[in-house]
């Protein structure tokens, strides 16, 4: 149980930072 719940959570967390990078990209230009 424990190895799903941050395998889940990496992929959430990775997720979020792509966003994220994705988003600043956005913003420059």
């Amino acid at each position: 149980m424990d190895r799903l719940f941050y395998f889940i959570s990496f992929i959430v967390f990775s997720n979020i930072a792509l966003g994220y990078e994705d988003f600043q990209f956005l913003l420059e230009k």
